[in-house]
């Protein structure tokens, strides 16, 4: 599962890095990718959820 979110923003990759570190700080198995042109961060969370003993169903 992958969360696609508009982060008007990111003007730098240090702000991509700090994305990515908030992110991983709540979820540490979860894939962080955001982009400075886009303004936009890819979160896939699948992972995270699973490796914390839940399932996740796609719908």
């Amino acid at each position: 599962m992958t969360l696609q979110l508009k982060v008007p923003n990111i003007p730098c990759s240090g702000c991509r890095e700090s994305i990515t570190k908030a992110v991983k700080t709540i979820a540490p198995a979860a894939i962080v990718q955001s982009h400075t042109k886009t303004q936009a961060a890819e979160v896939a969370i699948t992972e995270a959820i699973t490796g914390a003993g839940y399932t996740v169903t796609h719908h």
